[in-house]
């Protein structure tokens, strides 16, 4: 009876990591570097394809793209560590990039002990697309930062929030300031905590979505406040200017509009925390 119980529970416990790499869209292999071998599983832990010499294959038959072949060769050979990313070329011409990740073992064999490298890849398309718009959104703001006298040519909204684009909330805050009605006025820069793992966690576009949300949701605190102006710099980066005096509830206002975004996300995404972090200037 043990040894058929212990049976069952190895098999529940393939199940459940055979569910989690066909959801995550992990592939396993195992790497012998003695025999120049590669042994990728399926999502059942099943043999799905050995390549034997496959440091040639690495060089001639693979879809790896050409610029990091010696990459991958030089991380299985070991001479380089991980995790290290590759870009992958499709019959349609399609980009994608991978990341390898591995752990090494030696085991004793007959001929003496042998080096073995188990490892993951997984599919970091969506970060790298992400990351290259992030650099954009940089660059973008660099430019504007260099030449914002006279911002006729920029976009006049974000394209993520649809809020006012950062040159144009310059714009309207030294409008604000020049006109003396920002003599006395509080200015409240936020970004939103673990946004990096959230969007690692449920996705980019979700990721879009949340900074959306956020927006929406101080949009509609705030709507009774014709003195606010709102806009996001870049990334997760907000900021808020308020055209009205500081004093000693402003900072308690801020802080249950803050609480009220937690609670908010907490109730759709249990298990993950994302609030914002205001810091305050008067």
């Amino acid at each position: 009876m043990p040894g058929r119980r212990e049976e069952n529970a190895g098999k529940r416990m393939l199940k459940h990591l055979s569910a989690i790499l066909e959801k995550s869209g992990v592939i396993i292999f195992e790497y012998h570097i003695k025999t120049d071998t590669l042994i990728r599983y399926n999502k059942e832990l099943e043999v799905e394809v050995e390549i034997p010499k496959y440091c040639d294959y690495l060089r001639d038959k693979t879809r790896i793209y050409p610029d990091d072949r010696w990459k991958a060769i030089e991380f299985y050979s070991g001479r380089i560590k991980g995790p290290i990313d590759i870009r992958e070329v499709d019959d349609d011409g399609y980009v994608s990039r991978k990341r390898l990740e591995t752990v090494s073992i030696e085991e004793d064999e007959e001929e003496g002990r042998s080096c073995i490298l188990f490892g993951m890849v997984t599919d970091v398309t969506g970060e790298w697309h992400q990351e290259e718009r992030l650099e954009r959104e940089l660059g973008q703001y660099r430019e504007e930062e260099a030449t914002c006298n006279g911002c006729a040519g920029y976009p006049k909204y974000d394209q993520v929030t649809g809020l006012l684009s950062f040159n144009r909330f310059r714009e309207e805050v030294d409008s604000v300031i020049a006109s003396g009605k920002g003599k006395s006025c509080l200015l409240v820069y936020t970004d939103l905590e673990n946004f990096k793992y959230f969007n690692r966690k449920y996705g980019y576009a979700a990721g879009d979505q949340l900074l959306r949300e956020f927006t929406g949701y101080i949009i509609d605190t705030l709507k009774k406040r014709n003195t606010a102006h709102f806009t996001r710099v870049v990334a997760d980066q907000f900021i808020l200017f308020f055209e009205e005096k500081w004093n000693n509830g402003s900072i308690e206002a801020i802080k249950r509009i803050n609480n009220g975004f937690i609670e908010r996300q907490q109730r759709k995404y249990p298990k993950q925390s994302c609030a914002c972090a205001p810091v305050y200037t008067k």
